[in-house]
């Protein structure tokens, strides 16, 4: 069995999965075999060849029906429920093709044919990406093809004979007999195949803004639209001349049975053999001009074969290519495109133009066929010309695709969770070489992108970089890549522990090389836990490890460091996860997940709401035994965390229980349940939601006599915005809000789909949220607003009524913090996901980085941090929006040094939360706290830094890039204006400080 498992790629927890998907491979393909044939077959026989363009028209007409009024209106939340009405619709119809003979029905089942054959592909694959993450799909996907591949060979050698014994009608009841076989595997597959629902990324921002495609999109189209029209053309001439040789319906089965067998086997090779090495050796160039190049010099073959043996040819190459070589080329080329536009084209260019095409070259070979032309010469020049025209559009789009991939990564725009990067591929891995060695920054960016690859192409090029880089680059390679020898030697690894650098690390990786025990001993005395815990598993010390945990303080990085065969004791890992810090929180909980230790359901809910690691936490849970977390949510005590999870959770099946929190007395309680029902009822799968219209009807007789809120309840969404500015009534603006979220946008997201529509209009609700609301009021209200007091305790009685009304404001998961990131999104075309979960600040080893996609603070909250300060005084809220775009949020520990004097700065900082100290070698300047900035003149004039600043406390700051600044500076003039005034006051009182 290992044997087995090796030569396939695939691990022991896979097999099962791996074989149910391999016969569910088989049992599709031959389902698609023998369907065509039937129906190829009967509508060969049985009708003139001039009325097959007319099937191609109506099976695009019909494809085109299904999918717009009935494919998109199934509930997403349960797939295999789903599936098995859908089936089992398969199932009656296909049958009863088969009992009902009857030769006007032919046409019809042609178009049958082609839309179970379709949308059964569809199931099948969505069913895999669900169940294989983006790794495990780059090994496995071969594996489950090769069943199809198997299934061409075997299914092609057997059709004849069993079409012989059953008949072609009784051969629609097999299909339907093969369709029950699938519902089976459907059946036996729940119990062991878990589903990894992905996040449905929203592209509805992209619709109302972005609309015309790029030239990358164009060519990609134009590419889909010349291909779809040769292979219509392919597949007619090939079938007229099945139709013109076979009269006989044995010899024609014979023959469609000898062309499946054969075409089958040359598919299995070539994507055994050849694929992969085509595309990775000569790259996505080849992948997509093989097949217009071989159809370019088809003609050529009319030399040597008759008409059929010259078409069969043709459909060969298509049935050999098209799914292999060609599909995988076509999904690299997607590679680069920036997810929510690849969501939005590439169902449109796969489904609707292709579609079209099609149906535009049946039509016109409809209309032609009765002016009697030779069709096979005019055929046969069509596809050389359009040939041609494709090879044209596939080497721009090599030439574009190359642009694309050097743009995500200079724009650091690479989607990891949705792309299959594949360093086997030549023209990815020479750029990635190439930006190995660009600056730290980019390196930083490059290394994280590897991490989770398999990078044997780059190994000589990471020795590289890790013999020259910087410390910080040292130890991020011995991190990630320190287990590869040729990436890392002994001789480094003893070089660090002799130099004393990064010793932790070194003496982890040093447990699987050659090495002294007697030079590790004195290690275990040092008074640093990781160095302690590193050698104490070099030397299998395990049974003293636990009372280190006890003894020492641990850091983030000790979890990195415990050898796999060794599980820390419970209370440890319960400790760890309610740390006062937070990164050792966060280290503890990637460590558990790894481990898929499923022991801490309570500490996690505990921890959800964090925007540090909320999104890890779902993703964790959602990994979890169904029945472990209904059973916590079902007892549990605290209901806001419960009701946090089941709305953010990808696991669609637990989705239901949020129906338990409408049964409580408690308004804060009901109202985050109805927000987080309404936000996932896309599908109406909630039963009780007229308990939402009963609550929101409540509301609104308990304030029946506020005017305000009675023509709220019936104006349209644009008018809100003047709404809130002429509101002045503290509570009203409280219920108000309320409101908003549970009547007026109640689908799908409340606040988002308001601000969505108006979202020119965000720097004028911070005017009016500023106009109406005094500092104390702020406080409650807005917490943000008083910057000083940032971490509010929302257990505190004095806010406790109002917070949960407008915590939608503060939370890492909401959508109004999200709305106001994808600002930036639409402006500069970015993915706002991965625009700085990369990028480092590494000046003499601050250890500041920049926090990524759970950033605590959104674009409004920005603008009025930066409205607070004496620097912006002068600065409308319009103009202060572009300089919150330009702000990176940045994470500091205590008693870090931020900069040194003398160094040379490209930035300067705003503290959010915490406190600095300003100083000169041993004298204190200054002591700077929340609401202060620093760095002001390097960001000016490029100069050295006046002084020293370290971090007092723990400090969440605002970066802004000198670039960037100096750019907002030169298109503003007003900001220079007020930076200049302010600048010139504070360095006056600087300097008299100083003298």
């Amino acid at each position: 069995m290992k044997f087995i498992l090796d030569i396939l790629n695939i691990r022991k927890n896979e097999f099962a999965n791996v074989l149910i998907f391999f016969i569910y491979s088989f049992l599709l393909v031959t389902i698609l075999i023998f369907s065509k044939t039937v129906r190829d077959t009967l509508f060969l026989t049985e009708f003139q060849i001039t009325f097959l363009p007319l099937m191609y028209l109506l099976s695009s007409l019909a494809i085109w029906l299904v999918t717009n009024f009935i494919w998109i209106r199934r509930k997403s939340y349960n797939f295999i429920e789903n599936n098995y009405k859908l089936f089992s619709i398969f199932f009656i119809i296909t049958i009863l093709f088969g009992f009902y003979k009857n030769i006007k029905l032919i046409p019809v089942f042609y178009v049958w044919t082609e839309i179970l054959t379709l949308f059964m592909g569809i199931v099948f694959w969505d069913y895999a990406s669900l169940a294989f993450d983006n790794l495990q799909a780059k090994r496995i996907f071969p594996v489950i093809s090769a069943g199809g591949a198997l299934s061409g060979i075997f299914a092609g050698g057997a059709l004849p004979y069993i079409i012989a014994q059953l008949n072609l009608y009784n051969s629609m009841i097999f299909i339907s007999f093969l369709i029950i076989l699938i519902i089976i595997c459907l059946k036996i597959s729940t119990s062991f195949v878990k589903l990894k629902y992905k996040p449905e990324k929203s592209i509805k921002e992209f619709i109302n803004k972005n609309k015309s495609p790029d030239e990358f999109i164009k060519s990609i189209i134009l590419f889909t639209i010349v291909s779809s029209l040769i292979y219509t053309l392919v597949d007619y001439q090939f079938k007229s001349s099945v139709s013109f040789n076979f009269s006989n319906r044995d010899e024609m089965i014979l023959f469609f049975g000898k062309f499946y067998m054969y075409t089958s086997m040359l598919s299995l090779f070539v994507q055994l053999f050849l694929s992969n090495k085509i595309i990775s050796q000569i790259g996505v160039a080849a992948g997509i001009l093989i097949l217009p190049i071989a159809f370019l010099l088809s003609p050529f073959s009319i030399l040597f074969f008759s008409n059929l043996g010259f078409f069969a040819t043709v459909k060969g190459l298509e049935q050999v290519f098209k799914p292999t070589i060609l599909s995988s080329a076509m999904e690299i080329v997607w590679f680069p495109v920036n997810t929510i536009k690849k969501n939005f084209f590439k169902p449109l260019i796969n489904g609707p133009i292709k579609l079209i095409s099609q149906s535009i070259v049946g039509l016109a070979l409809f209309l032609i066929s009765f002016y009697q032309f030779k069709l096979d010469f005019l055929i046969v020049c069509t596809i050389t010309i359009m040939s041609t025209v494709w090879i044209l559009i596939s080497l721009k789009i090599k030439k574009l695709y190359l642009k694309q991939i050097l743009k995500v990564i200079q724009t650091r725009q690479l989607d990891l969770d949705s792309v299959n990067i594949d360093l086997r591929n030549n023209e990815i891995t020479e750029i990635f070489k190439k930006y190995l060695f660009k600056d730290q920054d980019t390196q930083f960016y490059i290394l994280n992108i590897l991490k989770d690859l398999d990078i044997a192409p780059l190994k000589k090029q990471l020795h590289k970089v890790y013999i020259s880089g910087s410390e910080r680059i040292q130890k991020t390679i011995l991190f990630n890549f320190g287990t590869y020898p040729d990436i890392v030697t002994d001789e480094f690894l003893k070089e660090n522990l002799k130099n004393k650098i990064n010793i932790a690390i070194s003496l982890k990786l040093l447990k699987n090389r050659n090495f002294d025990k007697n030079s590790i001993l004195p290690y275990i005395k040092n008074n640093d836990i990781d160095v302690k815990i590193s050698a104490l598993a070099a030397l299998k010390r395990y049974d003293i490890i636990d009372e280190c945990f006890k003894k020492f303080e641990v850091t983030e990085n000790t979890f990195s460091l415990i050898p796999d065969n060794y599980n820390p004791s419970c209370n440890f890992l319960s400790f760890c996860l309610k740390h006062k810090k937070i990164k050792v929180r966060e280290s503890a909980i990637k460590f558990i997940s790894l481990r898929n230790n499923y022991s801490f359901i309570k500490e996690l809910f505990e921890n959800i709401d964090n925007r540090y690691f909320s999104k890890l936490i779902v993703k964790f849970l959602d990994e979890h035994p169904n029945e472990k977390i209904v059973k916590f949510i079902k007892s549990c005590k605290d209901p806001y965390h419960a009701i946090f999870y089941l709305n953010f959770s990808n696991n669609k099946q637990i989705k239901k229980y949020l129906e338990l929190f409408l049964d409580t007395n408690s308004k804060v309680t009901l109202s985050k349940c109805l927000e987080a029902l309404v936000r996932n009822n896309a599908n109406n799968q909630f039963s009780r939601l007229e308990k939402i219209q009963i609550f929101i009807d409540d509301i609104t007789s308990e304030f029946k006599n506020n005017q305000l809120l009675q023509l709220l309840a019936d104006r349209s969404k644009n008018e809100i915005f003047n709404l809130i500015l002429i509101e002045k009534n503290k509570i009203n603006a409280i219920n108000l809000s309320h409101l908003i979220q549970l009547k007026i946008n109640r689908l799908p997201y409340g606040y988002v789909d308001l601000i969505n529509k108006e979202s020119s209009k965000v720097t004028y609700l911070t005017e009016a949220l500023e106009n109406y609301l005094d500092k104390s009021e702020a406080k409650d209200i807005l917490p943000v607003i008083n910057y000083k007091n940032n971490k509010l305790d929302y257990t505190n009685n004095e806010i406790k009524i109002l917070s949960p009304e407008i915590d939608l404001l503060t939370r890492s998961y909401n959508q109004w913090e999200k709305i106001h990131l994808f600002l930036l999104l639409k402006d500069n075309n970015l993915q706002i996901d991965y625009l700085s979960k990369d990028i480092k600040v590494n000046k003499y080893n601050n250890l500041i980085s920049t926090v990524g996609e759970d950033s605590m603070y959104s674009r409004i909250e920005k603008i009025l941090i930066l409205k607070s300060l004496s620097i912006f005084d002068n600065i409308s809220t319009e103009q202060l929006n572009i300089i919150a775009a330009i702000s990176k949020e940045i994470y500091i520990e205590k008693n870090i040094k931020i900069f040194s004097k003398s160094e040379l700065g490209d930035y300067m900082m705003i503290i959010i939360d915490g406190s600095v100290r300003v100083h000169d070698s041993l004298r204190d300047i200054a002591v700077l706290n929340s609401g202060s900035f620093f760095g002001e003149l390097s960001i000016l004039d490029n100069e050295q830094r006046s002084a020293d600043i370290t971090s007092l406390t723990d400090c969440v700051l605002l970066k802004i890039e000198r670039e960037d600044f100096l750019s907002v500076l030169d298109r503003n003039k007003e900001i220079s204006k007020s930076i200049i005034k302010v600048l010139s006051k504070r360095l006056r009182e600087t300097n008299k400080k100083l003298y």
